[in-house]
Parts: C-alpha cells; sequence; structure tokens
C-alpha cells in the first residue's frame, strides 16, 4: 500500500480498541523518547480489534444492556480512550493515506 495506491486492502492490519484512559503508558507521553514509544506502538497498536467496551461489561448481550449489573468504569478511575490505527505506512513528508 501507497498513498498513490486507492484500493482497499481488507488484510491490510488495523487495531480497534479501548485504551484505560490513566493507563501507565498514556501519562508523560514523549515522542523523543524511543523506548516507550515502541512500547505503546507494541501494546496499542498491535492489539488488533478487541471486544467492545459494551460487552466487557455486560458479556450477555441485549438482556445485559436492557438491565445492566456491570460496571462502565470496570473498576479504573479514569475512563477510556478509544484505540484505532492503521498500518503501517511508508509516507514522505506531506503525504497522507486518504
Amino acid at each position: 500500500m501507497s498513498p498513490a495506491n486507492p484500493a482497499n486492502d481488507p488484510a491490510q492490519p488495523f487495531t480497534m480498541t479501548e485504551v484505560g484512559s490513566d493507563d501507565g503508558l498514556n501519562s508523560s507521553n514523549d515522542p523523543f523518547n524511543n523506548a516507550k514509544m515502541e512500547r505503546e506502538y507494541l501494546e496499542f497498536m498491535t492489539r488488533g480489534r478487541t471486544p467492545r467496551h459494551a460487552y466487557l461489561v455486560e458479556p450477555s448481550g441485549d438482556p445485559g444492556f436492557k438491565a445492566p449489573t456491570g460496571d462502565p468504569s470496570r473498576g479504573t478511575s479514569g475512563g477510556f480512550s478509544t484505540g484505532k490505527g492503521v498500518g503501517p505506512y511508508t509516507l514522505a513528508p506531506g503525504e497522507s493515506v486518504r
């Protein structure tokens, strides 16, 4: 894949996940800390497609959604952030994937 190739590649790696907003890797972000950036990539970008938050809270699905008993915070204090990613792409300055 490249910016010049508009073809859709269903086999392209992608991530759709949630990330704990107070998790250790979400604090003190530093794009110049190569070791931390590598850990962020390995932990976040390679997760693939994880179960949706609603199903993690209420695994029974529709019955649980109608009469919820699970804790939406899942024991965390900071909530969740979405994590989405595609790639890898090799892009030159000014190029983008559409």
